[in-house]
């Protein structure tokens, strides 16, 4: 167990190296219309879903909303989220994006919910899907979360589970407007 315990820990200090190495810095954010944004992503994954019979469900806000990100990281991590939410419906289904404007810790953010009726998160992992090296499934990595909540923190954001159960999972994005 000793000898496990200190492996994961050198494979999480290789996976935070590669992180640090590859992280974008500041320079190479932009200013991006989150609709935009997404749209661009859910092209991406169009095929996937209609493959898998999932409907999916986006109505871009009424007005732009901005956020200042690094675009390849962003989409990064809603291809994983979406990728994940398909995984979890076998059967098919429906993936909803929400975007919308909060007020949170004395800034506003844009809040972005990715709503899946897959089979949701068992009660024992989901304290745990950010952690680094879990995975729910025999072929996943378990990393994929773990990165994008990475990300996500260096861009001053969050992402939570916000809630899961046997009727579908919403995962929360969080991001600071741009000024």
């Amino acid at each position: 167990m000793r000898v496990i315990g200190e492996k994961l820990d050198q494979l999480e200090a290789i996976v935070s190296r590669v992180l640090q190495f590859a992280k974008a810095p500041s320079s190479m954010h932009s200013r991006w219309n989150v609709a935009e944004l997404i749209g661009d992503t859910l092209v991406l994954i169009r095929l996937k879903l209609a493959q898998s019979k999932i409907r999916l469900e986006f109505q871009p806000p009424a007005q732009p909303i901005h956020v200042d990100v690094h675009k390849g990281q962003f989409q990064q991590v809603l291809l994983n989220l979406l990728l994940n939410a398909t995984q979890a419906m076998d059967q098919g289904g429906s993936i909803a994006v929400r975007v919308g404007v909060e007020s949170h810790e004395g800034g506003r953010q844009v809040v972005i919910d990715v709503v899946d009726t897959g089979r949701g998160v068992p009660p024992e992992l989901a304290a745990h899907i950010f952690d680094s090296f879990l995975s729910g499934r025999a072929d996943g990595t378990g990393l994929g979360l773990a990165i994008a909540k990475r990300i996500l923190l260096s861009h001053h954001g969050d992402i939570t589970l916000h809630s899961t159960g046997p009727g579908g999972t919403t995962m929360r994005l969080r991001l600071p407007l741009a000024p």
